[in-house]
C-alpha cells in the first residue's frame, strides 16, 4: 500500500508532470495527519484539478489535439 508521501508525489506527477517540492510534500503530509489520508488526498486532487495551471495545461493540450 502506498504511503501518504507516495500518493501526494503521484498526484503532482500526474497533474503537473513533475515531482513535488519539499514544502508542498511536507504540507500535504501534515494535512493528511489532520484530516485523515483519504480526505486529504481527495482535497489535494480536487484542488489540483481546478487549479489555474492545470486548466491552462489541459486546455492547451486539448486544443493542440484537435488540430
Amino acid at each position: 500500500m502506498a504511503t501518504t508521501r507516495e500518493k501526494v508525489a503521484g498526484l503532482y506527477i500526474a497533474f503537473f508532470n513533475r515531482a513535488p517540492d519539499k514544502a508542498g510534500l511536507d504540507y500535504w503530509e501534515s494535512r493528511a495527519e489532520e484530516l485523515g489520508d483519504d480526505r486529504a488526498i481527495k482535497e489535494l486532487s480536487s484542488g489540483f484539478a481546478s487549479s489555474t495551471l492545470n486548466v491552462i495545461i489541459y486546455t492547451m493540450v486539448s486544443q493542440i489535439g484537435s488540430l
